[in-house]
């Protein structure tokens, strides 16, 4: 069965029709790569429950152009129609939430002929422009030349930003698991097991629960000053902490349910910090926790944003090179993945497309969002936190319980 009740999906599907109808789209494509990884799975999955079950972006031998890739076409007033490269024999009955499914050995190919078919030319959009293979947009102008397709990933943004009421606990179910994961994780590192030993602690625990993991990432000691995590490929290695050495570990993925949750923690292995670690460590931990205070109703990206300056501002972050600072953000939105940032605006703000990436949309009850902070110091090290949290009417509910202090 789906993760959902079919009303939840067609309240999805309403919702997207109307931002389509917004924006000026007759209709849309909506693509998603799950074939061997998440970063870009969420979008189809959030809309029908469907995923593909193929290994990886496998190569195309012209009988299977598509493999790791499926789509939902979308119009307004119709079901959204499902389409993939795998037998519709190997979907069961009742695990899709859609209306028409079609298979095809060629997807792009396939797709943009069922567009032409339907007599669509004009004011269609596709969301995947940061997906999809050059060489599939070459099949899909090919196939259907008289198409004129319009790029539109922020599609599904406004859309997906309030939870319903089962997508929120489906999200504390994910924090719940996020949180004793990374807890185990923080706990292997602190006594000074090898990554592996603390990668293996975390993933039993997320896997046990019924979900999986992007990254389970983490680094120690002088490396972690200029890398977020040890292994560029894995996240982590075969190394062990020496007492003394700064740990830090992070949980990320579609946790549960295809929700996305990303808490992070820096602490110390021996748990007894130089003056200097600890007070990177706690003032980075002091900024994500009051930057999360700040959240509430009518507040926007960019309000939060300018607050958060103050707080860097207060702790030295504007000061020098700031070695994890290549993340300067305050937090963003979850969803099946993160969305929107709250970028340092002393650096990125103004660059920013509002109608994009919503800086100046106000927060509501029900968004998903995070704070996070990323601190160096010369001495001390690199420290850097996570929180996870719904925003409510009177202020958040935290969903990663993690401590953020280990001494």
């Amino acid at each position: 069965m789906t993760r959902f009740t079919r009303d939840e999906y067609e309240a999805r599907w309403e919702k997207v029709h109307a931002e389509m109808k917004r924006l000026g789209f007759e209709a849309a494509v909506i693509w998603s790569r799950s074939g061997g990884g998440y970063d870009r799975a969420g979008n189809v999955l959030w809309l029908t429950d469907y995923a593909t079950h193929a290994s990886g972006q496998e190569p195309s031998f012209g009988w299977n152009v598509g493999s790791s890739f499926a789509a939902v076409l979308m119009r307004p007033g119709y079901e959204p129609e499902l389409h993939t490269i795998e037998s519709l024999a190997g979907i069961l009955d009742g695990t899709v939430a859609c209306g028409e499914k079609h298979q095809h050995g060629n997807l792009a190919a396939g797709v943009a002929q069922r567009v032409r078919e339907l007599g669509l030319i004009d004011n269609i959009c596709y969301v995947g422009d940061d997906t999809l293979p050059a060489d599939f947009h070459r099949l899909m102008i090919a196939a259907a030349p008289e198409i004129r397709w319009t790029p539109c990933d922020h599609l599904l943004y406004r859309p997906q930003l309030i939870k319903s009421p089962a997508e929120l606990d489906a999200y504390r179910e994910a924090g719940e698991v996020a949180g004793k994961a990374l807890g185990a994780m923080m706990e292997a590192l602190i006594s000074g097991e090898m990554e592996t030993e603390a990668a293996a602690r975390a993933a039993g625990i997320i896997m046990r629960a019924g979900g999986g993991f992007h990254r389970l990432s983490m680094n120690h000691g002088p490396g972690s000053r200029a890398q977020m995590w040890s292994d560029p490929f894995y996240s982590f290695s075969k190394s062990r902490p020496q007492k003394g050495d700064i740990v830090r570990g992070w949980v990320y993925g579609p946790i549960m349910h295809g929700y996305w949750i990303d808490p992070g923690r820096t602490a110390v292995c021996g748990n007894k910090p130089t003056a200097a670690q600890k007070r990177v460590i706690e003032d980075c931990a002091m900024v994500v926790e009051e930057v999360r205070g700040m959240y509430r109703p009518g507040l926007t990206a960019r309000d939060i944003g300018k607050a958060g300056d103050k707080l860097a501002q207060k702790v030295g972050f504007f000061d020098s090179e700031q070695g994890l600072g290549q993340w300067p953000i305050y937090g963003h939105g979850t969803g099946t993945f993160w969305q929107f940032p709250v970028p340092v605006f002393a650096k990125e703000a103004e660059t920013l497309d509002p109608e994009i990436q919503l800086v100046d949309t106000p927060y509501e009850a029900g968004m998903v969002v995070s704070s996070e902070f990323f601190l160096s110091d010369p001495e001390g090290g690199s420290a850097a936190f996570e929180q996870n949290f719904i925003i409510t009417e009177t202020g958040q509910e935290l969903l990663t319980k993690t401590p953020m202090i280990w001494w």
